[in-house]
Parts: C-alpha cells; structure tokens; sequence
C-alpha cells in the first residue's frame, strides 16, 4: 500500500500545491524520500503527543484520508521556505519536520484541506490502471 499512497499523495499535492509539486519534480523529490516516516508512522514518530492523539482520533475514526492532509498541510505550512530551497536544504526541511509547530495553526491548515473519499477512491484506481 506504501508505493500507492506514494502515488495518491503525490497526485494530492499536484492539486493542493501544484507550485511546490512543480519545484519538487524539478529537484527530484519525490514522496518515497521524505514521506516513509510519515506514512508509516501515522506521525507518531516526532509529533507532540497532543498532535499525535488528534490524528489517531481521526483516523481511527475516518480512515487513511488524515495521512495526506496532514502531509500536505505540513507541506503548506513551509511552502515558502520550501520554493526557495535547493534538494539538499529541502531534505533537510522535510527530515526535521515538525521542527516547532503552531499546533491552531496546524489543525486549521489540515482542515482546511478538503481530501475526500471519493478523491482517494479514484486515485487508487488511476493507480491500479498504471502499466507495470
């Protein structure tokens, strides 16, 4: 499931933030570097506990859905800083993600970011249909 979350984020991201998605393929950033933690986590690895415990709720309660808007709103959060770096400095930006965190801020931005089912739904067939 990884490869394909991989996928759908970065479908997401060419959406949400497709300027940054842009900046990122130019610079050979892709999700499989960076995002691993993340998914795989749920973001647990390095967010505060309260954080932490308001994702769980939500995926607990809504499903994978949470993990890109989380993604993607850490993304908006540091889009700026993120245009105006080079591969090294954004790695370096993304490994230490969530360095300090305006936690309102934060849960403001992931919900502002209208992700739906539906939209998952049909990345992961688009997914499915890509040739092997």
């Amino acid at each position: 499931y990884l490869k394909q979350y991989f996928y759908q984020f970065e479908q997401l991201m060419q959406r949400f933030l497709p300027q940054l998605h842009n900046h990122f393929a130019t610079n050979g950033v892709i999700p499989d570097i960076y995002a691993t933690l993340w998914f795989m986590t749920i973001y647990t690895y390095k967010f505060p506990l309260s954080l932490t415990s308001w994702i769980w709720d939500i995926f607990l309660a809504e499903g994978t859905k949470i993990i890109f808007r989380v993604a993607l709103a850490l993304l908006k959060l540091k889009q700026t800083e993120l245009l105006a770096a080079p591969f090294e400095d954004i790695m370096q930006l993304l490994r230490n993600f969530p360095e300090e965190i305006d936690e309102k801020k934060f849960i403001a931005t992931v919900l502002s970011i209208k992700v739906t089912p539906e939209m998952l739904e049909e990345l992961e067939d688009s997914y499915r249909n890509l040739p092997t």
